[in-house]
């Protein structure tokens, strides 16, 4: 069956193990103190139209990560904690037989939040997803069929309110949009991307009959709840998720 994958991203491909400390090193040969300090420089480039950090942090993360996904290859039981998350999620699902492989004809989606750090860590793993090494490794020995990164407004911790009121209503309707007319099994895949989505994606999942998954980095192994899972233990759904529209309940008031 074909599979509609949407991947939230996180910025483990930035700042997570597989980066080592390689972002506090800047374009301009000084040191970054803090995650803070890099992420508001991102921010501030992004706004006056500047590329040269942004590009410094993309092609060092590639050039590692791409030496720790040629020898996940060569040992598969250790690999994957030296990786992103959603690289070693994506490769965890390719041999998991409940819900991989990962077909030619599958389609994936990168969903990252409107922030220049989360923007960088998508296009660092959409270059990873189609390394030659991918390719020849992968169940369909064809390149994954993975689609321009999606940002999604208001989806970032910055601002807590703007999170609960608008981010999560803007990460619900993409996903329902993006899946309402596609034929085949649809998965969320929240490995990546702030972990508050978790249970937010488990109720969307539920509620539209969505595969969900997570990647237990320790053990290599994938966790997830499909539809069969959710009825066996809690029933059918018989209400579909309410918007998150003004006047609606489990909105959080500014302060």
């Amino acid at each position: 069956m074909k599979k509609l994958i949407f991947v939230t991203v996180g910025t483990s491909a930035l700042f997570g193990k597989c980066n080592g400390l390689n972002w506090e090193h800047s374009a301009n040969r000084q040191i970054h103190p803090t995650q803070e300090h890099l992420c508001r420089k991102l921010d501030e480039d992004d706004i006056n139209n500047r590329t040269d950090e942004f590009n410094h942090q993309k092609e060092g993360a590639i050039s590692t990560i791409k030496k720790s996904l040629i020898r996940y290859y060569e040992n598969r039981e250790t690999g994957l904690i030296d990786l992103s998350a959603e690289l070693a999620s994506l490769l965890a699902m390719e041999k998991d037989s409940a819900i991989g492989p990962i077909a030619s004809d599958d389609v994936i989606y990168l969903l990252h939040s409107d922030t220049a750090d989360s923007r960088l860590c998508a296009e660092i793993n959409e270059v990873l997803f189609k390394e030659d090494v991918v390719i020849e490794k992968s169940a369909s020995k064809l390149p994954w069929n993975i689609q321009e990164p999606i940002k999604i407004e208001k989806l970032n911790a910055v601002n807590v309110f703007d999170f609960q009121n608008e981010g999560l209503e803007n990460y619900q309707k993409k996903i329902i949009n993006l899946s309402k007319d596609f034929n085949g099994r649809v998965l969320l895949n929240v490995t990546g991307g702030y972990k508050a989505l978790i249970p937010f994606g488990t109720l969307l999942a539920f509620q539209n009959e969505f595969t969900i998954f997570y990647l237990f980095e320790q053990c290599n192994e994938i966790v997830y709840l499909d539809s069969a899972y959710f009825d066996e233990r809690f029933g059918a759904p018989n209400v579909k998720m309410k918007s998150l529209a003004p006047g609606s309940s489990g909105r959080r008031s500014a302060e």
